[in-house]
């Protein structure tokens, strides 16, 4: 999907993206792209634009952004009487 393309059926937001990233938080994001910060396939991108990761190429301050899929679980043996916060 280009930046430039108006179909807005695919994709996810760019900030949304950034911050799975773990770049910063979706309201800072939204600020870097604003500010031209952030490129999707070469191009500055813009608010309300969408991407697909493994698709498009999208660099925040010139750095290619990478979203890890892999989720790890922890299990956590509660013996009785202890108290978890």
């Amino acid at each position: 999907m280009s930046v430039d393309s108006k179909d807005t059926s695919t994709g996810e937001r760019l900030q949304k993206l950034i911050a799975q990233a773990g770049i910063t938080s979706r309201r800072d994001a939204e600020d870097l792209i604003r500010d031209g910060l952030v490129t999707v396939n070469g191009k500055t991108a813009k608010l309300g634009d969408k991407a697909t990761l493994g698709v498009d190429a999208i660099k925040v301050k010139g750095k290619l952004i990478h979203v890890s899929t892999t989720k790890v679980y922890y299990l956590f043996y509660k013996p009785k009487n202890v108290i978890a916060m």
